[in-house]
């Protein structure tokens, strides 16, 4: 299998990884395809999200899983030539759940830890 590029391609992935492991029972080439694609995202995690937040953040709300990460942010705006925005948010690994966009990494964690959710 070719790696992931996308986040777009990532979360389809993650998408046909939860199909798979909602399954009852496996034929073989499901679980190699299970196994290429639980690779393939660890690859990708570990490139978009380098470091990895285990302490200091509290537990994902929507999963409980404590996999969570920093995602950088870019957006450009089509509205304004040249304008871009960048900033940080903590990224569940599992879920996909996103935390409120801050200026930096200490920020992102702290507004996760704060959420009202």
């Amino acid at each position: 299998m070719e790696p992931i590029k996308t986040e777009k391609e990532y979360h389809e992935k993650v998408s046909r990884r939860r199909e798979l492991h909602d399954k009852e029972r496996w034929t073989t080439p499901e679980r190699e395809e299970h196994e290429q694609l639980e690779l393939m995202l660890a690859q990708f995690e570990k490139r978009h999200w380098p470091t990895g937040v285990k302490v200091k953040t509290d537990p994902c709300p929507f999963c409980a899983s404590l996999e969570l990460g920093i995602d950088l942010l870019t957006v450009n705006n089509p509205h304004v030539l040249k304008a871009t925005d960048t900033g940080f948010r903590v990224k569940c690994k599992v879920c996909g759940a996103l935390g409120a966009r801050a200026v930096n990494e200490e920020e992102a964690i702290d507004r996760w830890n704060m959420r009202t959710w």
